[in-house]
């Protein structure tokens, strides 16, 4: 994710800062451009973090989630997911994104993972994404088999 977030946030340094996108760089000394990117990319996944801790709080899950009738709850018995697990789970999100391996290898654990296809951060959240009844969008879950 990290990667992904360096272009748009290069474009908007070399938009907003002109001045510092002539300055000549080296591998041995990165400038100032260099250094405003990695301050950018950690501010936007703070962010990321921080919104998809408090939508799977409060909610149960994000936009994108809710529009695709996808919600987060506990393995345990399929509860609501509270403030602290929540932010565990958007910890480890954010952990995940940033070591380049472990992104991949989190993504690909739902892959492995029978029959509740988590990823490792819901493993270690000790959560679960289910799908729920079209009927309702917070109706009851389906397809949850902890």
């Amino acid at each position: 994710m990290a990667c992904l977030l360096s272009v748009p946030v290069g474009i908007v340094t070399a938009v907003r800062f002109p001045e510092y996108a002539e300055a000549s760089e080296t591998v041995d000394t990165p400038g100032p451009v260099f250094a405003m990117n990695l301050v950018l990319i950690g501010m936007v996944l703070v962010l990321l973090a921080v919104y998809q801790g408090l939508c799977v709080a409060m909610w149960g899950a994000t936009i994108g989630k809710r529009a695709m009738r996808l919600r987060v709850v506990r393995v345990a018995d399929g509860g609501a997911v509270g403030w602290s697990q929540a932010a565990g789970r958007a910890g480890a999100t954010l952990l995940f994104s940033v070591v380049p391996v472990l992104g991949h290898l989190d993504l690909g654990w739902a892959f492995r993972d029978k029959p509740n296809r988590q990823t490792l951060h819901d493993k270690l959240a000790g959560t679960v994404v289910v799908r729920v009844d079209r009927a309702s969008p917070y109706g009851p879950r389906v397809h949850f088999t902890g």
